[in-house]
C-alpha cells in the first residue's frame, strides 16, 4: 500500500517572473513603495533587465533600475566594448 503525506510540496509552487524593462512607463506605473522598507519595487516582475536597446548611459532605463530594489541584470552582446561594460557596471551599481 502506498502512503501520500500531505506535504507543502503538494499544495504551494514557486515561480519567478523576469523581462526586459523596455516599456519605461509601463515599469513606472507598477513601481511600489514597500510599507516596512521604504524601498522602491518594480511589481511587473520579480528580476528586470537592460538590453541592448535600453542600456544606453543617456537612457531613462538604467536610471529607472538604480532606483528599484529588484535583482536586475544587464544583457550584453560583442556590440558592448570592455570600456562600455566598465561604465555600465560602475553606473548601475552607483551609491550600493
Amino acid at each position: 500500500m502506498c502512503v501520500i503525506q500531505q506535504s507543502d510540496a503538494f499544495t504551494k509552487t514557486e515561480f519567478f517572473t523576469a523581462h526586459e524593462c523596455l516599456l519605461l512607463g509601463f515599469e513606472q506605473a507598477l513601481t511600489r513603495q514597500d510599507s516596512l522598507t521604504g524601498d522602491w519595487y518594480d511589481c511587473s516582475a520579480h528580476m528586470v533587465w537592460v538590453g541592448e536597446r535600453t542600456r544606453q548611459l543617456d537612457c531613462g532605463h538604467l536610471e529607472f533600475v538604480r532606483g528599484i530594489s529588484n535583482p536586475i541584470g544587464v544583457k550584453l552582446s560583442d556590440k558592448c566594448t570592455p570600456e562600455d561594460l566598465i561604465t555600465l557596471v560602475g553606473c548601475c551599481c552607483d551609491g550600493s
